[in-house]
This record gives C-alpha cells, sequence and structure tokens, in this order.
C-alpha cells in the first residue's frame, strides 16, 4: 500500500515540476520572440530614417525643388513617423496573446528604444567578452 502511495505522490511531483519547468521554457520563449520583433522593428525604423536622409539629399541638390518645399516634406514625414512609432506600439500591444499581453506592454516609442538600447549593450559585452576569451 505504501508503495501506492509513493508512487502517486512521485507522478504528482513529476506533473508539478514538469509543468513549472514547461511555464519557464514559455515564458524564456516568449521574451526571445518579444526581443526579435522589438529589433525588427528597430531596423526597419533606421532604413526608414536612411531612406529619408537620401531623399532629402536628393531633394537639396535638385534645382527645381526649392528649400520651402523641402521643408514641407520634412514636416510631413515626420508627422508621418510620429503616426507610424504611435501605430506600431499600438499594434505590439494589441498583438500580444492574452496570457503574455503584460510583459510584451511598451507605453511608448522612448520604452521599445530604451530596450533596444539595453539589448545593444549587452549585446556589445558579450562580444567583447567573447573576443576576450579568444586572446
Amino acid at each position: 500500500m505504501w508503495e501506492l502511495i509513493w508512487f502517486l505522490l512521485g507522478v504528482l511531483t513529476y506533473k508539478s515540476l514538469s509543468a513549472l519547468l514547461g511555464i519557464s521554457q514559455k515564458a524564456k520563449f516568449i521574451e526571445e520572440i518579444r526581443l526579435s520583433a522589438f529589433i525588427l522593428i528597430g531596423s526597419a525604423f533606421e532604413e526608414l530614417l536612411k531612406v529619408h536622409a537620401l531623399k532629402y539629399g536628393f531633394l537639396k541638390n535638385d534645382p527645381a525643388v526649392s528649400p520651402e518645399q523641402i521643408k514641407v516634406l520634412k514636416n510631413e514625414d515626420e508627422a508621418f513617423l510620429s503616426q507610424w512609432k504611435e501605430k506600431t506600439i499600438h499594434n505590439l500591444n494589441n498583438s500580444a496573446p492574452p496570457l503574455c499581453g503584460d510583459s510584451i506592454k511598451l507605453k511608448d516609442w522612448d520604452g521599445l528604444i530604451s530596450i533596444l538600447s539595453d539589448v545593444r549593450d549587452v549585446t556589445i559585452k558579450q562580444v567583447e567578452e567573447t573576443y576576450d576569451g579568444k586572446k
């Protein structure tokens, strides 16, 4: 009889530990997806800024375009970028699954930039440690 009790207790312990480990693995996976999405959005934003810089460079050298027209275009582009940032944060917050929504929520664009800055700093530190370890 005691063997059955110990067996059932072992099964219960195994199931409990297995569930806890599964939850921690899911949380780690969600965090990795979250960071990957943030990095992708940051890269897209950088490329968008590069395209705008190239556009203004070409427009500046075009004699048919006046400086006032360039200023108007810059204002329109700044308004577009501002709306894009707000929509991106809104879409990120609304597309998260209900179970992990709170861990992904962002308040504003500066929060996203702060996370990306932290990720960059950690990555640089890891690269430096790897390089120092190979010497």
